[in-house]
């Protein structure tokens, strides 16, 4: 694996460089408050986490395994940082809510066509992209931002939602597939 700009910061913070931190904290400071948003909702509790989040990966960075990728790691401790706060103040949140009659369904899209994801991106403007993917329920909207705006891949965010990568595929499928209906609604309607 060759390191990334990510790995390198983390080396010179291991080595003592200060600022190296600071600049990984600037640079994911705004990804993982709308990544924990999607969880916990925005605002002050967001922002709670965020920081308890980046307190925890100072405390951990020196027993971070250099041969793994930082942003990954990074996502996995937000991600058990704002479930944590979810069970420790009793709220509801899960990723498992799914509809039986999605799972019965396989679907398939061919690659010479833009998927509706694509299809959004290419005729919309990026306030529409997070109108249509706000429209989906957490579990499909946290897959595609982590996919396609944060480009982890399906492994990736499957070690990141600590799902299998079979559940992650299959929430991947089933988010376009809503996706292409409410673009399809959008266009009836005239939008």
């Amino acid at each position: 694996m060759t390191e990334t700009e990510d790995e390198k910061l983390v080396t010179l913070y291991l080595q003592g460089d200060q600022t190296a931190f600071e600049i990984l904290v600037k640079r994911y400071t705004t990804p993982i408050y709308n990544f924990v948003g999607q969880f916990v909702g925005y605002g002050a509790t967001a922002e709670d986490i965020v920081q308890e989040t980046f307190i925890k990966v100072w405390k951990s960075l020196k027993k971070f395994d250099q041969t793994k990728k930082y942003k990954p790691w990074l996502y996995r401790i937000a991600r058990n940082t704002a479930f944590d706060y979810l069970r420790k103040h009793k709220k509801e949140f899960s990723l498992e809510v799914l509809d039986e009659k999605e799972d019965s369904q396989d679907y398939f899209f061919p690659d010479f066509k833009p998927n509706p994801f694509e299809q959004i991106v290419l005729t919309q403007s990026r306030q529409a992209i997070f109108d249509f993917v706000s429209q989906l329920s957490a579990i499909y909207a946290v897959v595609l931002k982590l996919y396609y705006l944060e480009e982890f891949s399906l492994p990736e965010i499957a070690g990141i939602l600590a799902e299998s990568i079979d559940t992650i595929k299959s929430r991947h499928r089933r988010a376009l597939l809503k996706l292409e209906k409410l673009l399809l609604e959008s266009k009836k309607n005239g939008f």
